[in-house]
């Protein structure tokens, strides 16, 4: 089978994964790549095709567990696995894999249960790192918690998200994009910027300057928050309880 490859590409608002190839262990850290890198872009959801793929050792396939495990507060997108090939299959049954991640037959069953399981409200904003963003961003979460009956922690959010676009803005000074959604009980929101520095909270003042605190304020608010990296930047995540 050769070398591990894969290839990323989208049907509607789902990426999908397409790995083939042999997986060895040296192919795992790359995988885990990979898939961190589509979560943090906040799809509706995440479907990866093990058609082509050979597995050398069923350990190897926890790695997709391993990466939920990462991400187990954020971000809300599902993650299935499709089409497994005869060499994957036999190997996802010597694991727990399958009662962990929903295992499908074909790359179109899927994404049908991706699009059709549980879909979620979801609403998005490109924003450049100007004095405006962190407003503009506050007002998306406004228009959407009133939109989706959140009223309980919309003020909450609109503080959070304010917080984390002007911190984006500020300090990773790159274009970023926010991502709200719904996924009850919890209200997820993200911003993705193409900084690798992380978002560090500080509760004293630095010899770069006074206390973070508009990351102070996200984590008094947030029910839970943190940052996500991946090769060309990071996601900043919080995560807020409804009801």
């Amino acid at each position: 089978m050769g070398e591990l490859r894969w290839e990323v590409g989208e049907t509607g608002a789902v990426t999908l994964v397409g790995l083939s190839g042999s997986l060895g262990l040296a192919g795992v850290p790359a995988v885990r790549g990979v898939l961190l890198k589509c979560l943090a872009e906040c799809p509706a959801g995440v479907v990866v095709d093990l058609s082509g793929l050979e597995v050398s050792q069923a350990t190897l396939l926890t790695v997709f567990p391993a990466v939920l495990g990462r991400t187990a507060d954020w971000p809300a997108v599902p993650v299935v696995l499709a089409a497994p090939s005869a060499s994957a299959a036999a190997a996802l049954a010597r694991t727990s894999v399958p009662a962990l991640i929903p295992v499908h037959p074909t790359v179109e069953s899927a994404v049908d249960a991706v699009r059709g399981g549980h879909p979620m409200p979801r609403v998005r904003l490109h924003l450049r790192p100007t004095d405006a963003a962190s407003g503009q961003a506050r007002a998306l979460v406004e228009d959407a918690c009133t939109a989706w009956g959140l009223d309980g922690i919309r003020n909450e959010a609109m503080v959070i998200a304010t917080e984390l676009a002007d911190n984006a803005a500020r300090h990773a000074r790159t274009e970023f994009t926010v991502t709200v959604t719904y996924r009850a009980p919890m209200l997820h929101l993200a911003v993705r910027d193409r900084a690798h520095e992380p978002a560090r909270l500080r509760r004293a003042a630095t010899a770069d300057g006074p206390p973070g605190k508009g990351l102070l304020l996200v984590d008094e608010f947030a029910t839970g928050w943190g940052t996500l990296p991946v090769v060309d930047g990071k996601t900043t995540w919080a995560v807020v309880r409804a009801g």
